[in-house]
């Protein structure tokens, strides 16, 4: 009777360790709001990225001075393609690449602040 209770106590350990393990795992950022800044074709661009423990909830520019025809059409593009992939390896817009490189080292330089390896 001992054994098999160890044994049961061992797998529900195992068990455990993994669900824990799991659960730590997928912790990608430390939840809150960050700064970063990055090189746009005309200015600085400087947003403010929202985490939660998991994802990127929300991508705000603080200031731009770049081209407004041309950021108008860029950011909100950018911003969608970021939240939904929850990354910033995505495709800069052909004929803003400046401007568009500029917003992804902005939002790159928010995100590596809010990486849970920096703890």
């Amino acid at each position: 009777m001992k054994r098999k209770l160890l044994s049961i106590f061992f797998v529900l350990l195992i068990f455990l360790s993994i669900f824990y393990y799991e659960m730590v795992s997928s912790i990608k950022y430390e939840a809150g709001r960050y700064i970063g800044t990055g090189r746009g074709y005309l200015s600085e661009i400087k947003v403010q990225v929202t985490t939660d423990k998991k994802n990127i909830q929300e991508i705000e520019i603080i200031y731009e001075d770049e081209n407004p025809e041309i950021a108008k059409i860029v950011y909100p593009i950018l911003i969608e393609k970021i939240k939904s992939s929850g990354d910033v390896d995505i495709d800069i817009i052909t004929g803003a690449t400046l401007t568009s490189e500029g917003f992804i080292e902005a939002v790159t330089h928010a995100l590596n602040q809010a990486e849970k390896v920096k703890r």
